[in-house]
This record gives structure tokens, C-alpha cells and sequence, in this order.
């Protein structure tokens, strides 16, 4: 990895879930295969590179999955960022740690009994999972999520969202991946407005806001088919082609740095 002040020719910004590594059933099946690993390893240390792993899965979930050394880790879209000379955490979210807890209780007594539907707490989000549910489950989590949530997202406490097969508590703080994504850049490039390449990756909606961060001299890729609506200037169908993008950009650095 390039030390701080020199050249810095590409910046990576790559999603977790659905990006790096397939979407599974439960987020608590997700692994990360060792190839993978060991070349995202290999990828962050041509020199020059700055890579960042950027997802709505809890911090220290995160690293544990993904297992790389040395590269920066960016959680609860973008509420917490650690490693490669970052330690940071949005200043407003400890105090909305209590309304979450209490959220996370109702949300929790609302849908219980639902086969496959079930709430994950990230410390600073809440997250409801429903892709194991049935049609009619999934229906029914939804109804009962947004009738849970409304009176405090009405009252300014929290916003809700939704992504692929989840919905989303978060604190109304006016971040996400995109700003993280921009303070990153102003970190790792003091003085310079344009990096010579930043290049970022996702495929969920939380996504698009790191496309935009890098807009318009970015190349921003989604990891998902045709059908799919995106801001993004380059679409790959699965992970399996991210990573032959990410294999021939490593071929062109090495190549180019002899």
C-alpha cells in the first residue's frame, strides 16, 4: 500500500454482501472464499493502491468475514471506519444508541413468530431480514416494520430504508457511504482535488451513494443484471465478474510499475 503523501493512482471503494461475495440465505453464512481473500491481500499491496471495504454489516463483523491486513474497513454505512491509518466514528451516533435498543425491542416483539423474518442489531442500525420468509411472511414483516417504526421516524428519531430483502433502522444523521467515501478521499489526498482513479463497486441502493460520491471522474461498477436501475457507468452480472475486473487491474498496475 502506498505511505501516505505519495502518489496515489487508484483508490478501491468495493461493497461486502452481493459485491465481493454472493448474497446467502442469512448474513451468518457469508465467507469469504481464501482465494478471494488472498488476492484482495495481493491487490492492496501493488504499490499505489488504496483499497477500502465499505458495507451496512456492523464493524467488527466486517473484518472478522472479509480478512484482509492492512486495508480500511468502513461499517454501518460509513458510521465507522478502522484500519490503514483510519479510526472513526460519526460523533452523533452515541446518542442514539438508547432509541435503537428501544426500537429493536418492538421490532423484535412485532414479528415474532414469523418464520425466516428476523431483526439484527449493529450497534448503530437495526437491520430486518426477510429473504427466508414466505411471500405472505414477508408481506407481514413489512406491514408490522413500517407500523413500528413510523411513529419515530415522524418524531425525527430515525429513518428507515430498504435494500435487498432488508429493511433498515438508522439514525437521521446525514451520512452514509457516500460521504464516507468523500471524507476518505479528502484524507487520503490532502491537496489533490481529482485522484488520478477511484473506482467504486456495489450492487444494493445504499450503493448508488458511493457512486455518486465519485462521480462524474469515477468508474463506478454495479454488481447485478440488466433489470436493475443505477447510476453507476459499468455493470458487471456477478461477483465472479468483479473479480476479473479487479484480476486485469492488478495485471495492468504490476505491469505498468515495472
Amino acid at each position: 500500500m502506498a505511505e501516505p503523501g505519495s502518489r496515489i493512482p487508484v483508490i478501491l471503494f468495493l461493497d461486502f454482501d452481493g459485491t465481493l461475495v454472493p448474497i446467502r440465505e442469512h448474513p451468518s453464512l457469508v465467507s469469504m472464499p481464501v482465494s478471494s481473500r488472498r488476492f484482495l491481500q495481493k491487490l492492496s499491496r501493488v504499490p499505489g493502491v488504496r483499497l477500502a471495504v465499505v458495507s451496512g454489516r456492523a464493524l467488527s463483523d466486517l473484518k472478522k468475514r472479509t480478512g484482509v491486513s492492512g486495508i480500511c474497513y468502513v461499517g454501518n454505512h460509513g458510521l465507522q471506519m478502522e484500519g490503514a491509518g483510519v479510526r472513526y466514528l460519526y460523533p452523533a451516533v452515541r446518542r442514539g444508541k438508547r432509541v435503537l435498543s428501544k426500537i429493536a425491542r418492538e421490532i423484535r416483539a412485532a414479528v415474532d413468530g414469523i418464520p425466516g423474518v428476523w431483526l439484527e442489531d449493529k450497534q448503530f442500525s437495526l437491520s430486518l431480514h426477510f429473504r427466508q420468509g414466505s411471500a405472505a411472511g414477508k408481506k407481514k414483516a413489512r406491514k408490522l416494520f413500517f407500523e413500528t417504526v413510523r411513529p419515530f421516524v415522524s418524531a425525527g428519531k430515525v429513518k428507515a430504508t430498504q435494500g435487498k430483502e432488508v429493511l433498515e433502522v438508522r439514525l437521521p444523521v446525514g451520512w452514509n457511504k457516500g460521504r464516507a467515501v468523500q471524507w476518505l478521499l479528502k484524507k487520503w489526498s490532502p491537496g489533490r482535488s481529482v485522484p488520478a482513479c477511484v473506482i467504486a463497486a456495489g450492487d444494493d441502493r445504499t450503493d448508488e451513494d458511493m457512486f455518486r460520491a465519485i462521480s462524474p471522474g469515477g468508474i463506478s461498477i454495479l454488481v447485478g443484471g440488466p433489470g436493475v436501475a443505477t447510476r453507476a457507468r459499468y455493470r458487471v452480472s456477478t461477483s465472479a465478474g468483479l473479480y476479473r475486473f479487479l484480476k486485469e487491474l492488478q495485471r495492468q498496475l504490476l505491469h505498468s510499475s515495472r
